[in-house]
């Protein structure tokens, strides 16, 4: 039996990498399963409006054209700030306030738009 948990009043950061953290079927549990993630994923996906950052993300099939544009920094990043924004803001909705945010590379825009120094 796995121990329960306990609420805790100990900070939290949130740390978020740069590009090359993101991968093919990234976030797929989270979508399904986690709406605050979702609805604000969709949201930040949304904003890129000349390519279909989901299809790259979550392919119909194993298919190695999807890996090959998220490698690009054109596709790789903006998707890669879409799923970390969200997945703070899931953390967030779950009562997680950060302390303290941290980026490196583009996790540095998503700390910067959660601290609201700009906006997503």
């Amino acid at each position: 039996m796995a121990p329960a948990l306990e609420a805790s009043t100990a900070p939290a950061a949130f740390m978020f990498p740069g590009g090359g953290a993101q991968y093919v079927g990234m976030a797929r549990g989270l979508t399904a399963h986690a709406p605050v993630f979702r609805e604000t994923l969709v949201q930040c996906l949304g904003l890129v409006t000349d390519r279909d950052l989901a299809s790259a993300i979550w392919p119909a099939a194993n298919d190695a054209a999807a890996a090959a544009r998220l490698e690009a920094p054109s596709w790789g990043l903006p998707a890669l700030f879409a799923v970390e924004y969200a997945l703070a803001r899931q953390w967030m909705a779950w009562g997680v306030e950060p302390a303290a945010l941290i980026g490196h590379s583009m996790g540095e825009y998503t700390a910067a738009c959660l601290a609201g120094v700009m906006t997503v």
